[in-house]
């Protein structure tokens, strides 16, 4: 069996990782489904507080290759710590009974913290970090929370405070830079419900959400990770289809996302997520998402060569409301014409060495309606290469003009050389 280098494991690539892993996932099979599935990282939870299931955990993790980011107990945070207790946290001795595994690459500290905490919560870990050389993580507010939780964290969206700034995500961003030296800015979106008549619904700042965290990692030479909705979790979330899936990853993408995150893999009896939670047998869900992770996986090598320069809307309208963004980038020259009937997401993206650019494109109608898109382009490039499903094609133009279809909630990423 192959034998994982810490180096190996921690290679720049689109990460793949399984928010909240669970005790009974602590075996082999359970191990193999998660990484037959195309995941590849793992974020505990209480599974790792235990120093039994944290070696096996690790131990598992060193076997197949999967990097690990651990929940520690000495890291609690039900209450702030005092200035003396941040001084005598010594990071060092904490990790020393696991920092031997080649799987473990950091400790996850909290879930989405206000900014209030953010002085002495990032003392913490700062500390970890400068002492230990290894990452830590946070998940930040998505821009849908209120001004109460984005100052006093998630459990506060009953707390009556209130905050008219229409800049307050970004504030509130730039505010975890400020004082964090973490190298990921990780947050969480979940764009998909069922309206009142059964229709499918989409979360009307979807695209601008995810453009202003990518803003400030971008601005702020962050990684963005962005944590995807896998499952629907209440009668009124749904559950995506393989196509949905597909379209949230190419709608990161885009944005250079390159940590794509799985919120809660066992889910529940009701809501089951990836896998069954008393069985941990894998579901439909598991079924449906498996080819895209599978996709983002072998698309990892030619994307990560490329870094992220911004994205813009091409056919916005009211009647797709989650494709409105701002400060679309708008130097992307490379692209002479654009011409298509439908609404569409580009990202845009440029060789981190030498010369070459890429870009995405992401079919944006309603899955209400379920319809193809057809794109046409002309481009200063000599050679472009159409990466579909991770698949390349080097294109042919006719005329001049490149041609490529899109199905319903379809991405695709492309080269210029």
């Amino acid at each position: 069996m192959k034998k994982y280098t810490h180096e190996y494991i921690t290679r720049d690539r689109i990460r793949i990782g399984m928010w909240r892993f669970s005790t009974s996932m602590c075996n082999d099979r359970d191990f193999k489904n998660m990484v037959d599935c195309g995941i590849d990282t793992i974020i505990t939870g209480d599974a790792t507080k235990n120093r039994a299931t944290r070696e096996t955990t690790l131990s598992l993790a060193d076997k197949y290759g999967v990097e690990t980011f651990i929940i520690d107990k000495h890291l609690n945070y039900e209450k702030p710590w005092t200035q003396e207790q941040i001084d005598a946290f010594d990071p060092e001795a904490m990790i020393a009974t696991y920092k031997h595994h080649p799987s473990f690459t950091g400790c996850f500290f909290n879930d989405e913290p206000g900014t209030d905490a953010f002085p002495w919560m990032s003392a913490i870990m700062n500390k970890f970090e400068e002492k230990t050389g290894y990452t830590s993580l946070i998940n930040m507010l998505p821009m849908y929370a209120n001004a109460a939780q984005f100052k006093f964290g998630a459990n506060a969206a009953k707390i009556e405070y209130y905050d008219s700034d229409p800049n307050l995500f970004t504030k509130y961003c730039d505010s975890y830079c400020d004082h964090f030296t973490s190298r990921v800015l990780s947050t969480d979106i979940y764009p998909f419900s069922w309206g009142q008549y059964g229709e499918k619904n989409t979360y009307k700042d979807y695209i601008e959400s995810i453009n202003k965290a990518a803003e400030v990692a971008r601005r702020r030479e962050r990684d963005f990770w962005c944590c995807i909705q896998t499952y629907g979790w209440n009668y009124s979330k749904r559950t995506p289809n393989e196509a949905e899936y597909r379209w949230q990853c190419y709608s990161v993408l885009s944005f250079g996302c390159n940590g794509i995150l799985l919120w809660n893999y066992n889910g529940s009896p009701e809501f089951p997520s990836l896998v069954h939670i008393y069985t941990n047998e894998p579901t439909d869900a598991y079924y449906a998402i498996q080819p895209v992770l599978w996709e983002m996986q072998n698309l990892s090598d030619v994307f990560v060569q490329y870094k992220n320069l911004g994205a813009f809307t091409h056919n916005y309208s009211e009647k797709v409301p989650y494709l409105r963004m701002s400060n679309e980038y708008k130097d992307f020259d490379v692209l002479t014409e654009i011409k298509s009937d439908e609404p569409l997401l580009f990202g845009c993206f440029e060789k981190k060495q030498g010369k070459g650019k890429a870009f995405t494109i992401v079919n944006m109608t309603e899955f209400r309606d379920d319809l193809p898109a057809t794109v046409k382009f002309k481009t200063k490039a000599k050679k472009v290469t159409l990466y579909r499903k991770a698949e390349p094609t080097v294109l042919t133009p006719n005329r001049g003009v490149y041609t490529i279809d899109l199905t319903c909630g379809e991405g695709v990423f492309v080269t210029l050389d």
